[in-house]
């Protein structure tokens, strides 16, 4: 059997379709990638020509005859040149030329640049005179890219001009305005003015805050920071921004900032805009950021990523992997430093991002350790911060409630002079959990039998005193202990057994339907070493005056006595089944009956 040996065809139709329908997602791309030619060519021309002149692109759009026309005073191409580099797939001069002078200036990568107008125009035109031989020009001309028309032009300035006529779908392209958004976003940072049309400044030219000069007066670096920040977050103001700086093993350049508009704690806003050699690639990499910074925002300028094919993404490497480690680090200590000067900003940045910093800080930490002491919690008091609560508390011990209601938890509070934390609120309980180990404090949560047995010590009485006090007191519903605490004001508490109802809860038929077997299996294997009773206990307070004087009641008045006390303490606890308006018809007509004959 004889073996042949064949060249690979490639349709050309088919790569355009690719490009078009899969490689490229939006048509823009077509105009990033001349833009980025031109610049390249005039790169070149510096590198190989000794050329100083000041380079420049000119756009010009054309409405009528939905056109656009990209024109640059760079290298230009010979027709040698327009042969091997202009008409073969994939061969671009720009990759050679980096390569052998050992420079990165040109960001030009595969050599598909040029085939992408395709993507957008049915014809393309190429006019070109290069440095090599300022006497001849030369004159490309293609529809569709299969087959193109090569000729002798007369010469023009050094440079070229590709004049693209656009496919019915793409006539937005011959809009200036449109045109000149693009620009402003997709080549802010190149170092070459761009020009649309007969404006008579750059579009291009923003101030760039990496590359202020050094002594820059602060307020115009924060401004040039707040400015170059709102031209890629169109949804939120910045509050503050931070530079990105090189080190030594990561060379980036760029820009943070923290968005002003509060926003539900599983919500991702998090924007990460990535040029490579100061032409824009994607906006489309979140993971640049940490997944607790849903409220950040990022630029970053740098030679170290490379870009995928489509030049739309970026390759995630061990470059980008530092990359990524750099901006975590730069993020924690700019927000540590912030919070540590307890300015306006960090004022701004608690009011609107408190919630998510808190689950933020769970989840990573480095930015735990860097700014626990700065953040609020919710409480009884309102939002306070970390430090003040933990200065206040009693005995080291952080208080936290799990029920949504303001019952007896309120009341002990104001008595005791300490705040007790809303756990039921996002990422409480978990950053009160990492405060237990680094500021020596014991966390206690209102209803379980640790803070009980904490708040509501059992208190040794006469026999026949306590027999008296739960013969008129228990009952089925409740477990009744007789305690001794503050505020003598509360005659009874009624609270809820935080374990019990866990056990409860996980031990329902319906929680096979709202959790996963192995989680539930899991949780169900904890709940059953609690050993709970009952899910209720009544503690009886005998620094209460009426409470002390019971014995002492008429035998006829302790029911009743009993019965508004209960009703009081049932008001407190504010639990979901209670029947509020029962209960307010028993404590008023006890107290009907205690005042007979009063």
């Amino acid at each position: 059997m004889t073996t042949q040996i064949r060249n690979t065809e490639v349709s050309l139709e088919g790569l355009l379709d690719v490009l078009g329908e899969n490689l490229y997602s939006t048509p823009i791309i077509s105009i990033r990638e001349l833009i980025q030619n031109s610049h390249d060519a005039c790169v070149r021309r510096r590198i190989e020509d000794g050329w100083n002149e000041t380079p420049e692109i000119h756009i010009h759009t054309d409405s009528v005859r939905s056109r656009i026309t990209i024109t640059d005073n760079g290298s230009g191409l010979t027709d040698k040149e327009i042969i091997k580099y202009l008409a073969i797939i994939g061969d671009g001069y720009t990759r050679k030329l980096r390569q052998a002078q050992d420079n990165e200036d040109a960001i030009g990568y595969f050599g598909l640049g040029f085939l992408s107008v395709f993507v957008i125009a049915e014809k393309v035109e190429f006019i070109t005179t290069s440095y090599q031989n300022l006497k001849k020009g030369w004159r490309y001309s293609s529809k569709g890219g299969q087959r193109y028309s090569l000729e002798s032009h007369a010469k023009t300035k050094v440079g070229s001009s590709v004049i693209a006529h656009l496919k019915d779908d793409y006539v937005v392209l011959s809009d200036g305005e449109f045109i000149e958004q693009i620009i402003k976003k997709y080549c802010c940072l190149l170092p070459i003015d761009i020009y649309v049309n007969d404006s008579e400044q750059p579009v291009n030219r923003l101030k760039i805050p990496w590359r202020l000069p050094t002594d820059t007066p602060v307020l115009r670096q924060k401004k040039a920071g707040l400015e170059f920040a709102e031209v890629f977050d169109n949804h939120f103001e910045p509050i503050a921004t931070f530079p990105i700086t090189p080190r030594e093993d990561c060379q980036v350049n760029g820009l943070l900032w923290i968005q002003d508009g509060s926003y539900y704690a599983n919500s991702d806003n998090r924007i990460t805009t990535i040029f490579i050699r100061s032409m824009h690639i994607t906006d489309e990499c979140k993971d640049l950021l940490p997944s607790w910074a849903g409220f950040v925002g990022c630029i970053i300028d740098t030679p170290m990523l490379t870009p995928t094919a489509s030049r739309e993404s970026v390759q995630t490497n061990e470059s980008f992997e530092r990359i990524q480690a750099h901006i975590n680090d730069v993020l924690v200590n700019a927000l540590a430093s912030i919070a540590q000067d307890n300015d306006a900003n960090w004022r701004r940045i608690i009011a609107r991002h408190n919630v998510n910093l808190l689950g933020a800080a769970v989840s990573d930490q480095q930015l735990f350790e860097a700014m626990y002491s700065q953040l609020t919690l919710p409480s009884s008091e309102g939002e306070l911060r970390v430090s003040e609560i933990v200065q206040r508390s009693h005995e080291k011990k952080l208080r936290i409630t799990m029920e949504i209601s303001n019952g007896y938890e309120v009341l002990i509070s104001k008595s005791l002079g300490i705040p007790i934390l809303y756990g039921y609120r996002y990422g409480v309980v978990a950053f009160c959990k990492r405060l237990t180990s680094v500021m020596n404090v014991e966390l206690v949560i209102i209803g379980t039998n640790e803070a009980n047995a904490d708040l509501f010590p059992e208190y040794a009485l006469d026999d026949a005193v306590k027999d008296d006090l739960l013969t008129h007191f228990d009952s089925e519903r409740a477990q009744t202990i007789i305690s001794h605490f503050e505020p003598g004001c509360l005659p009874l508490i009624l609270a809820q057994d935080q374990d019990a109802l866990l056990k409860k809860r996980m031990e329902s038929d319906k929680m096979d339907k709202q959790i996963g077997s192995a989680a539930l299996m899991m949780a169900r294997q904890f709940t059953q070493t609690i050993d709970a009773e009952t899910d209720q206990y009544l503690f009886i307070n005998y620094n209460n005056e009426l409470v002390r004087d019971f014995h002492s009641f008429e035998s006829h008045k302790k029911l009743a006595v009993a019965q508004v006390l209960r009703s009081i303490a049932e008001l407190l606890s504010a639990h979901e089944k209670t029947d509020n308006v029962n209960v307010f018809e028993a404590l008023n007509n006890n107290l009907k009956l205690l005042t007979v004959g009063a």
